[in-house]
């Protein structure tokens, strides 16, 4: 068996998986448990069970995941990593010593809704940045995904070429902005792409400064998606108006007196970004 995958998965799937000799290449398993019974199994790791692997595995998707060993086994030739629903908050360190060679990582679905105070979290950031700067923290990393606030918390910072974010933690504030730039700042991604709850968030100026800031390299695709428009902002004239506005940046004072005051705001963003930007590809999706 080189691929395997195994949906509601539990206690006895991972009994199995431990004794499970095939060198496996690609791993997917989705969990079936609940929180309390994940703990009721707590000493056999995800990461433990695909040990026969160990020196072949390349790719591991997990759904639900028990967690992982505290750093063995090492898994050297895993390049990408996707974990959904963890069961909690987890650790950057776990990640890099058991994925050593990531170069594709994705965090969905994480609480981070009263992760941590203000406080806390500069001080972790702040020693994640010394363990990155230590042990070169991922030097092959191509594309990550992940909550903003762990990529903030993370502080991974080198040049990534691909950088999505999704961002649902609550109405925007300075604190998410900082964040924002921060992250653009240390990843320097040529492909960003955002999906979050709030457009308010987009229609900051100090949230467009952030995307408009001089970086090398610099952000050439730039994907926006936003949850949060109301269905009288929906309007099928309105939006046609929009876009004509996007292709003309330069003269879009006609159009803004047609469109509704929130459009012609979103308009001004994004001429603002196109202006600035080498972009080479633009999305923005309104929900």
């Amino acid at each position: 068996i080189k691929n395997l995958r195994l949906d509601n998965a539990g206690e006895q799937s991972l009994l199995l998986l431990s004794s499970l000799q095939s060198r496996l290449t690609r791993a997917a398993v989705r969990f079936g448990l609940t929180q309390t019974s994940v703990a009721s199994y707590g000493t056999m790791k995800v990461t433990d069970v695909f040990r026969y692997s160990q020196d072949t595995l390349e790719s591991l998707d997990l759904v639900a995941p028990n967690y992982m060993a505290r750093g063995r086994p090492v898994y050297p030739r895993v390049s990408r990593v996707s974990i959904r629903h963890p069961p909690y908050t987890p650790y950057l360190s776990y990640f890099i010593r058991v994925f050593p060679n990531v170069t594709t990582f994705s965090l969905f679905d994480v609480i981070t809704k009263g992760f941590l105070t203000e406080t806390d979290t500069e001080e972790t950031r702040a020693v994640n940045l010394a363990f990155n700067r230590a042990h070169n923290t991922w030097p092959t990393l191509d594309a990550i995904c992940m909550p903003l606030k762990l990529l903030y918390l993370y502080g991974i910072s080198h040049t990534t070429r691909e950088v999505t974010v999704h961002d649902h933690g609550g109405p925007r504030s300075s604190r998410i902005i900082h964040m924002l730039h921060t992250v653009l700042d240390d990843l320097r991604p040529t492909v960003f792409t955002y999906y979050g709850e709030d457009c308010g968030l987009f229609l900051d100026p100090a949230c467009v400064e952030a995307f408009c800031v001089k970086r090398y390299p610099p952000i050439e695709t730039l994907r926006l998606t936003f949850n949060s428009v109301s269905r009288s902002h929906r309007n099928v004239d309105a939006l046609e108006v929009m876009v004509c506005g996007f292709l003309h940046c330069s003269d879009i004072s006609g159009a803004n007196k047609k469109a509704p005051p929130l459009l012609s705001k979103i308009q001004d963003a994004v001429c603002s970004i196109v202006e600035t930007l080498p972009l080479k590809e633009f999305e923005l999706r309104l929900h």
